[in-house]
């Protein structure tokens, strides 16, 4: 095997394995993105319940009190915001978002090479087809 041909079917599958690598780095990415609201949903409907529970109690407890209701009106504003309607949340699902994004072009590119590579490596093994045929020709004086 020509020296030409090895160093492009070694560079060939050097891009395989990273697309390899890209490929699953996309894939946990997504996964991430899709669990994003999901899992914190769950996260602040725990919260929020408790924050119920303990408004609930306090009104059970301290009734008509007015600093009862400004310590409910209080604990009312802790409460925890949609992931989707909080700014450090948004601003991580874009981040993800984004590196989705840089990830997917990476494999793009990647694709095109290995592409561009088999066609190399199928031009190179045709010449390399044509010269044999030319020596066996030339061994039998058929050139």
């Amino acid at each position: 095997m020509s020296a030409l041909l090895s160093r492009l079917k070694r560079e060939r599958r050097d891009k395989k394995d990273l697309l390899s690598i890209q490929e699953k780095r996309l894939s946990k990415l997504q996964n991430i993105y899709s669990d994003f609201d999901y899992k914190f949903y769950n996260d602040i409907t725990d919260v929020n319940n408790r924050i119920n529970k303990c408004i609930e109690t306090l009104q059970e407890g301290i009734m008509n009190h007015e600093k009862t209701y400004s310590n409910m009106d209080a604990i009312l504003c802790d409460k925890e915001l949609a992931a989707h309607s909080d700014n450090n949340m948004s601003s991580s699902r874009l981040n993800i978002s984004k590196e989705m994004q840089n990830v997917n072009n990476t494999i793009i590119d990647l694709n095109n090479s290995i592409r561009n590579l088999n066609r190399r490596i199928s031009e190179e093994e045709a010449a390399k087809r044509r010269r044999m045929a030319s020596q066996v020709l030339g061994t039998f004086g058929l050139k």
